[in-house]
C-alpha cells in the first residue's frame, strides 16, 4: 500500500471490513467525478485499497480538473497503483472515455457558500449540465450503477420539531438567489430519476448532511472548520447570529461506505440519506462543545449579531432533524436490496440504515436483516465518531499539513447559518 497516516490506514481497513458485495466490482471500470475532493479522495483510496486484495482489481478513472492538485493529493497512488488512471476535463464538458464505464459516482459539485450569491448561474448550470453529461454517459455505456451525491438542503426549511425523510418535500423559493444550490439539486435528481425511468439508466441518489474527516483544508470555510481553528489558535469563537441552525454530520468514510452501499445494492431511481444521528445539535451547541472538550475552556462563545448574513450565501436557521422510521416489512439488508436509507453501519456508528442493531454485549453494531437478525459477517468494531466535531483525525489536516497529509479545498458542502469572526 502507498504510504499513508495511520487514521487513514485504519479507515480504509475498516470500509474494506463492511459486508458489501465486493465482487461486483471485480474486473469493473468504476469513474469518479470530483475525485480530489473531501469525498473524491478517501473513494478513490477505498477503490484502490480493494483492488489491492482483489487478483482481479477494478480499474479506476478519477475525473480530476487540476493535473497539480491530483499529483498532491494521489500522487504516491498514481505511481503505486496501475490500475489508478487520470481522466482530465470537467462534467460540463467531459472528455471522451474510452472502454466500459460499468460504475459512476458523480461527486462533482459546486459547494463553496458565496458562489451560491455570487455566481448563481454557474451554480445552476453546472450542477444541471453536469449530472446530465453524466447521465447520457451512463446512459451510452450501458453503466450498471450510478449514485448522484445531492445534499440535505432539497428539504427546503423544516419547521422547528418537525421531523424531514426521504418523502418529505422541501418548499424553496425560485425567485431566492441563494436557492440555486438546493433547487439544482432537486432538478438533478429529477433527471437522475427521470433517465431511470425513460432510458432505464441505473442511477441512484444520496443526500450527504455535511461531511468531514481528514483533508479538510485549514481554510475550510464551513462552521465545523472555523471552530475547529479556534481550538488550535486559542482564539474565541464568535458568533455573528443565534446559532439556532440544527443538523447531523458525517464521517468521510462513513460517507464513503454509504455510497458503495447505495452504488451497489441500492434501487433505480430512488433517494436515500446519509448521516449520523447521533451527531444532532446546534451550531450554538457545537461551539461550547469545542470551547469546553477540545479547547479545555481556554477560548470562550460570544455572540456578535450581524445584520444580514444571506449575503456571503449562508442559508437560512435550519432545524434538519432526520427520521428514522423502522425497517419495512421485506426490506433486506446486504446481500439483497437495500430500500431504505443505507449507510455505513460500522465503527463510525453513521446511523440511517435499514435494520442497524445495538449489540448491547460488547458495544458494537450490526447490520440486520428487515427480521431483525444480524446479517452474517456483519459484526463490527465501535469505535465511533459521534461527536460532531470530536475526531481526533479531524485536526490531523491541522497538525500535519507539512507532513505529507493531504488537504483538499474542494469539499461537498451544505451552507450553515452561522457566519462567525475570531478574536484573541
Amino acid at each position: 500500500m502507498w504510504k499513508e497516516h495511520e487514521v487513514l490506514r485504519e479507515d480504509l481497513d475498516a470500509v474494506l471490513e463492511e459486508s458489501l458485495p465486493w465482487q461486483q466490482l471485480e474486473g469493473r471500470t468504476v469513474l469518479v467525478t470530483g475525485a480530489t475532493g473531501l469525498i473524491g479522495v478517501p473513494l478513490v483510496n477505498s477503490l484502490l485499497r480493494f483492488g489491492e486484495q482483489s487478483a482481479n482489481p477494478p480499474r479506476v478513472l478519477a475525473l480530476v480538473r487540476s493535473r497539480e492538485k491530483a499529483q498532491r493529493l494521489l500522487g504516491a497512488q498514481m505511481e503505486q497503483c496501475p490500475n489508478l488512471e487520470l481522466v482530465l476535463g470537467d462534467v460540463t464538458n467531459l472528455p471522451d472515455i474510452p472502454g466500459p464505464v460499468d460504475y459512476v459516482v458523480h461527486a462533482a459539485s459546486q459547494t463553496a457558500s458565496k458562489s451560491f450569491v455570487s455566481t448563481p448561474v454557474d451554480v445552476i448550470t453546472t450542477t444541471l449540465e453536469g449530472t446530465r453529461n453524466v447521465l447520457e454517459l451512463c446512459r451510452a455505456k450501458g453503466s450498471a450503477g450510478m449514485v448522484y451525491l445531492s445534499s440535505m438542503e432539497v428539504y427546503g426549511y423544516p419547521k422547528k420539531g418537525e421531523r424531514v425523510n426521504e418523502s418529505t418535500i422541501g418548499a424553496l423559493l425560485p425567485t431566492t438567489v441563494r436557492n440555486c444550490y438546493p433547487l439544482s439539486k432537486q432538478m438533478a435528481e429529477c433527471l437522475c430519476a427521470s433517465y431511470a425511468a425513460q432510458y432505464g439508466v441505473h442511477s441512484r441518489i444520496l443526500r450527504l448532511t455535511q461531511t468531514f474527516g481528514p483533508g479538510v483544508a485549514y481554510q475550510d470555510g464551513r462552521v465545523f472548520a472555523q471552530f475547529a481553528r479556534c481550538a488550535v489558535e486559542g482564539q474565541d469563537i464568535v458568533l455573528k447570529t443565534k446559532g439556532e441552525t440544527s443538523r447531523s454530520y458525517l464521517y468521510t468514510m462513513d460517507a464513503v461506505t454509504a455510497i458503495l452501499r447505495v452504488l451497489l445494492c441500492g434501487e433505480d431511481g430512488t433517494a436515500y440519506t446519509a448521516a449520523n444521528e447521533a451527531t444532532f445539535c446546534t451550531i450554538a451547541d457545537m461551539a461550547q462543545m469545542v470551547c469546553h472538550e477540545l479547547a479545555g475552556d481556554a477560548i470562550g462563545v460570544r455572540f456578535d449579531l450581524a445584520g444580514d448574513v444571506s449575503k456571503l450565501g449562508y442559508a437560512n436557521t435550519l432545524f434538519m432533524d432526520l427520521d428514522q422510521p423502522a425497517p419495512e416489512p421485506g426490506l433486506e439488508g446486504p446481500g439483497g436490496p437495500a430500500r431504505d436509507v443505507p449507510a455505513d453501519a460500522g465503527r463510525h456508528e453513521a446511523l440511517r440504515c435499514t435494520g442497524v442493531k445495538r449489540d448491547e454485549k460488547d458495544g458494537g453494531l450490526r447490520w440486520g436483516a428487515s427480521d431483525g437478525s444480524a446479517a452474517p459477517g456483519a459484526k463490527r468494531n465501535k469505535k465511533t465518531r459521534d461527536s460532531p466535531i470530536g475526531s481526533p483525525s479531524f485536526f490531523l489536516p491541522f497538525a500535519a499539513e507539512d507532513s505529507g497529509f493531504f488537504a483538499s479545498s474542494e469539499v461537498f458542502s451544505a451552507a450553515d447559518d452561522s457566519a462567525f469572526s475570531t478574536s484573541t
